[in-house]
C-alpha cells in the first residue's frame, strides 16, 4: 500500500498531531516509514522520533539506510509506505522546498557549494531563501562569525580547504535559521582540529538554541563529543537507541557497526 493509499484509511492529520506538535514533545516522527527501490527495501517499517531541541545522532554501517531516511525526513525521496509527522503537520507528501519553509534544512554528504563563487556569495545564496534583502547582509555576517568564516568571506569556494567546505556547507544551512537541521555526515574528511572546531560550533549552537539536531555520522569519538542520545540503524531497522556509553558498550552493535572491537 504506498503512502497515498494508507491517507485512504488512516488520518494522518490526527496523528500528526498525537505523534508531534504541542501535544507532544517529539518535533519529528515517522510512522511505519518503509522505502523500496525495486526489491531492495532501504528503510524497513521504521519508526523514529526525536524530541524538539534534542542533538541526536544516528549511526550504522554502510548501507544501513541512514542517508536515505534523512532523504525521506527532507523530501528527496516519497516513502513506499508510511508517514513522517512533523510539528503537528503530515509532511509525508510535501516537497524539499516545502519543508524548508516549515523549518528543515539539511547539510548534505555530498559537497554543494559554488566552487566558483566566494564565501559571502555561497551564504547569501542560500540565506536569500529566507531572509529579506535588507536584513540578509547582516544575518549572513553573523552566521559566517559564528562558523569562524569571516575572515575568509571574499575566498573563493574552489579555494578552501575540504574540512573549510564542509564547515561553510553547515553555515549555509544554518543561515535557513532552520527549527531542525540534518547533518549527513559533516565532519568526513576533516582534521581533528576541525572536527573538534564542528564540535565546539554544534553544542554552542545546541546549549544557545532551540533548534534541533539530527546527525548522521562515521567518527564514534566525533559523536561522543556532541550527543548522548544515540539511534544505531541496520539493515534499513531501528536496531538500537540508547547513551552513548550503551550504545558503544553493546556487544551487538560493536559487531554491526564498530568491527567487533
Amino acid at each position: 500500500m504506498t503512502a497515498t493509499e494508507q491517507s485512504e484509511t488512516k488520518n494522518p492529520r490526527a496523528a500528526a498531531s498525537e505523534r508531534t506538535g504541542v501535544s507532544n514533545p517529539d518535533i519529528i516522527a515517522t510512522d511505519s516509514l518503509t522505502k523500496r527501490f525495486g526489491g531492495i527495501t532501504a528503510i524497513d517499517d521504521v519508526d523514529f522520533s526525536v524530541e524538539g531541541g534534542e542533538l541526536r545522532c544516528l549511526i550504522g554501517p554502510n548501507g544501513a539506510g541512514k542517508s536515505t531516511l534523512f532523504k525521506l525526513l527532507t523530501g528527496q525521496h516519497k516513502p513506499t509506505e508510511g508517514y513522517v509527522y512533523y510539528d503537528g503537520e503530515n509532511i509525508t507528501n510535501l516537497d524539499p522546498h516545502q519543508r524548508i519553509q516549515r523549518g528543515i534544512s539539511m547539510k548534505f554528504q555530498s559537497p554543494s557549494v559554488f566552487g566558483t563563487l566566494s564565501v559571502r556569495e555561497n551564504m547569501r545564496t542560500a540565506a536569500q531563501r529566507v531572509v529579506g534583502r535588507g536584513e540578509i547582509d547582516a544575518h549572513v555576517d553573523e552566521v559566517l562569525e559564528r562558523f569562524g568564516l569571516l575572515d575568509r568571506s571574499e575566498t573563493r569556494a574552489d579555494d578552501l580547504s575540504h574540512g573549510m567546505v564542509q564547515i561553510l556547507e553547515i553555515a549555509m544551512a544554518t543561515s535557513l535559521d532552520p527549527k531542525l537541521l540534518l547533518l549527513d555526515e559533516p565532519v568526513a574528511g576533516m582534521s581533528v582540529e576541525e572536527s573538534e572546531k564542528v564540535a565546539d560550533i554544534l553544542n554552542r549552537m545546541h546549549d544557545e538554541t532551540d533548534k534541533t539536531f539530527i546527525v548522521i555520522e562515521h567518527d564514534i569519538d566525533f559523536v561522543e563529543m556532541i550527543s548522548d542520545q544515540v539511534t544505531v540503524l541496520n539493515q534499513g531497522k531501528l536496531f538500537m537507541q540508547g547513551t552513548i556509553e550503551e550504545v558503544r558498550n553493546d556487544s551487538d552493535v560493536r559487531e554491526i557497526y564498530l568491527g567487533g572491537e
